[in-house]
């Protein structure tokens, strides 16, 4: 697999201060309508983590349940999830977090495609275009909130920016 450097140009100017001179490994064939994913270096990962999601939204215990029993009894814990910034659906005032992307995403993408995502070898990171409008749907009441600017959402071995 050939080293490639992601250069900055790439890149949305939010996400730019935590590339320092880490390398993006691999750009990846399946990106996701605009946004591509990347596999990264284990150290970029954790700066992505450490500088965009210190204060991220958690899922509660029962939701990390119904996503571990989804992708096959695995041991993920609360901590393995987070949403950047608090979002609240406008319809039934559900704060949205990864499950809510979760669910959304089992159903446009499959559970395989997730469990890769999350659980597959090597850490992968999607860059959002800048002022992407992420669309999540709300688990509790299906209304769609937008979630702009701060749609993003980081799990084990994902996370976007």
């Amino acid at each position: 697999m050939a080293e490639i450097e992601l250069l900055k140009t790439n890149v949305p100017y939010h996400v730019q201060h935590v590339m320092g001179s880490d390398m993006v490994i691999e750009e990846l064939p399946e990106a996701v309508d605009e946004r591509k994913f990347y596999f990264v270096s284990e150290s970029l990962f954790e700066n992505i983590l450490q500088t965009r999601y210190k204060n991220g939204i958690r899922c509660t215990q029962k939701e990390v349940d119904e996503i571990n029993e989804s992708l096959g009894g695995t041991d993920l814990t609360v901590k393995d999830f987070l949403f950047e910034r608090p979002i609240f659906c406008d319809c039934c005032n559900r704060q949205i977090n990864f499950y809510d992307v979760f669910q959304q995403a089992t159903k446009k993408h499959g559970v395989d495609f997730l469990r890769w995502a999350i659980l597959g070898d090597g850490k992968k990171v999607q860059i959002f275009p800048k002022n992407f409008e992420h669309q999540i749907e709300c688990s509790k009441c299906h209304s769609m909130v937008v979630a702009v600017p701060y749609g993003h959402y980081s799990s084990r071995g994902y996370a976007c920016a």
